[in-house]
């Protein structure tokens, strides 16, 4: 890739050639004032897509100036970031948000396979108390089936008990009526045979021996 960095009137590098970078220079401004606005152009963005870079990208302007202002015996010198150094850095930076992001997916990934686990168990347990609940109502319809066709039995041996007695009832009333009208009968007879001798004895003369 072609750099697309120009020089200024000194000869220096420069990111852009219609944008001129802080320079540092003992006869212009300090060392400090160069920083200074370095950090705020770059500081400005941090609240941008390429937050991480421009936090990166500062950790590089401040080593650089501190190493300019430490050469020559603390003499400051000509610094220049180049477009190089910045799409270096660009790429660790993105590399870093590829990595951050595969973390996060994967961790994100574990998450929701570990729901859908706990889903699933949720779910087969749930399957298993229906099983449950459907034999348990099972078994009780068996139950009171049973307990019906008992009672059905039951009901129908009290029916032919009662037809039984009240046959029994029936015979034996027959019986008794026989005997009450034998009894009538003999009573009558028995009357009849005491009104015969009365009437006897009233024909019979006072003499008669």
């Amino acid at each position: 890739t072609r750099n697309k960095s120009g020089e200024d009137g000194l000869g220096n590098t420069v990111i852009n050639p219609s944008r001129q970078p802080t320079r540092i220079h003992p006869d212009t401004q300090s060392l400090d004032d160069s920083f200074d606005q370095w950090y705020d152009k770059v500081k400005n963005n941090f609240d941008g897509p390429e937050s991480d870079f421009c936090k990166t990208l500062l950790t590089v302007i401040t080593n650089k100036f501190a190493l300019s202002a430490t050469s020559q015996h603390n003499t400051p010198s000509m610094v220049s970031i180049n477009e190089t150094d910045i799409m270096n850095e660009r790429q660790k930076a993105f590399r870093k948000r590829l990595q951050d992001l595969d973390a996060d997916y994967s961790y994100q990934l574990k998450e929701k396979e570990l729901e859908n686990q706990n889903l699933l168990k949720r779910l087969q347990k749930q399957e298993e108390t229906m099983v449950e609940l459907q034999n348990r109502l099972k078994r009780q319809d068996e139950a009171q089936k049973r307990h019906s066709e008992y009672d059905d039995l039951k009901i129908r041996l009290c029916e032919e008990k009662i037809e039984d007695l009240e046959e029994e009832l029936k015979q034996k009333d027959d019986v008794y009526e026989t005997k009450i009208a034998m009894l009538e009968k003999r009573l009558e007879l028995k009357i009849t045979q005491q009104d015969n001798k009365k009437k006897r004895r009233r024909r019979k003369p006072k003499n008669w021996k």
